[in-house]
């Protein structure tokens, strides 16, 4: 057998693999979410071959990851960041340290319609401090002031 995968709009395949073997794991390069991939299976025109065909698929990890806990809690800083992924079965955490007095807001922009995140600040311990969860595709979480100057963390979950 042999596959050959095309990605979106290429007219000429991306990777060939041919195998002899009973099982084979091919590792294909990234494909957005939006669109879909070609993936055809030939053989020998003079064989009749029988063959299953399992196709997984793997989000793929932002430049913050691994930040899925407050230990691995990634360093926030103030201003907008894009290019930041979710994955479905992932939490991201952020942290950001707020002198006394201060207050602190975070927000997230997202398509409402590619899923539904929440967001929360957690102070040091994980407990909940502030949190969102709208359906609307925006999320805003706010914390007035701090008594003393501490760590809080974001949170972002959901799918």
């Amino acid at each position: 057998l042999m596959l050959e995968l095309y990605l979106p709009g290429a007219t000429e395949p991306t990777g060939i693999w041919s195998h002899a073997g009973p099982d084979w794991v091919v590792d294909s390069p990234v494909v957005d979410a939006e669109d879909n991939a070609l993936l055809r299976v030939a053989a020998d025109a003079r064989i009749d071959v029988d063959y299953t065909l399992e196709v997984e698929t793997t989000c793929a990890d932002d430049r913050h990851e691994s930040n899925n806990t407050l230990e691995t809690a990634s360093a926030g800083r103030s201003g907008l960041e894009s290019g930041l992924y979710k994955c479905p079965a992932d939490e991201d955490y952020f942290k950001v340290n707020v002198l006394r007095g201060d207050g602190f807001r975070a927000q997230i922009f997202f398509d409402g319609d590619a899923g539904d995140l929440d967001l929360q600040i957690l102070d040091p311990g994980g407990r909940i401090l502030a949190h969102s969860a709208s359906t609307d595709g925006d999320e805003e979480a706010t914390v007035q002031s701090v008594p003393l100057e501490t760590l809080l963390y974001v949170r972002v979950l959901g799918c």
